[in-house]
């Protein structure tokens, strides 16, 4: 019974350690969202893409577009958002 007591409070530090992550990282992502906004006049142009496609996605006018590299293949913007 005691190995599963100790399993039991590992388990709730793990969660606890793991929600307080995600909260560090969501203000973070705050904080990116702001500093792209911020840079919204410059040319830029991966940041201008970036805002024109969330505010299509936000608004419900379209499906955000990603750039094609040169070669075709996938981005690695195309998997952030």
């Amino acid at each position: 019974m005691r190995g599963l007591e100790n399993t039991v409070k590992e388990l709730e530090e793990t969660k606890t350690h793991l929600t307080e992550r995600v909260h560090r990282l969501k203000e973070e992502i705050i904080f990116l969202k702001t500093l792209i906004l911020r840079h919204s006049n410059c040319e830029c142009v991966g940041v201008r893409e970036y805002i024109t496609n969330r505010a299509r996605y936000l608004t419900g006018t379209g499906m955000p577009q990603l750039p094609l590299p040169a070669n075709g293949g996938p981005t690695a913007s195309a998997t952030r958002t």
